[in-house]
């Protein structure tokens, strides 16, 4: 049977890509998070006398659902320069040593991108604007060079559902309404190309 351990399986992204390996059976699933209590497999990046027990699983696939700087209270630069690059090469090249024939699948994001070039392909250059997405960019760079062919790289867009976390925009207008609670948001005079091409088409 295969084995598929997801990294950050606690996640909005991590939680869902779970949930759909459950539905399809098959395969041997083992989730991490940093919180023990709601995964199978502890493992917390910053500490490394956890990175052995991605080893005593010995997965054929990784899938890498973890990072830092997608939720808004998560602003520390050094944090996020360090879990989604420089810690993780460290940990790449670590998994690589111990377990040279398992593949990664990286969860990128939209924000390797500039996101303003319309009709994005595989050749689409990334030219990043926030640090978060340097910062994955980065690290998918690192992939290309030194893990060469054993990797795939995913960059989702506009991703929403249960799950996420309460400083997303819908999450927030739910919590909102239950709660009977007031919204901050502007007065919406500002022009989105979104809905002016939703308006035109409607």
């Amino acid at each position: 049977m295969i084995k598929v351990l997801i990294l950050g399986a606690n996640g909005f992204v991590g939680k869902n890509i779970a949930s759909v390996f459950h539905k399809e059976g098959k395969i041997e699933l083992f989730r991490t998070s940093r919180e023990p209590k709601y995964t199978e497999v502890y493992f917390d990046l910053l500490q490394k006398a956890s990175w052995s027990s991605i080893i005593d699983i010995n997965p054929d696939f990784i899938i890498d659902a973890s990072g830092y700087g997608v939720v808004k209270n998560q602003t520390d630069l050094d944090s996020l320069y360090k879990v989604n690059y420089l810690l993780k090469r460290e940990f790449i090249d670590y998994i690589f040593q111990k377990l040279p024939n398992v593949f990664w699948i990286q969860i990128g994001t939209a924000f390797e991108y500039s996101l303003e070039e319309e009709g994005l392909t595989e050749e689409s250059g990334c030219f990043p604007k926030t640090h978060y997405g340097i910062s994955k960019l980065l690290f998918s760079i690192y992939l290309k060079e030194v893990v060469k062919e054993r990797f795939s790289i995913i960059r989702p867009f506009a991703m929403f559902g249960e799950g996420e976390d309460i400083s997303k925009f819908f999450p927030m207008l739910i919590y909102a309404q239950k709660k009977g609670v007031k919204v901050d948001l502007s007065d919406g005079s500002q022009y989105r190309d979104c809905l002016l091409y939703t308006s035109r088409r409607g």
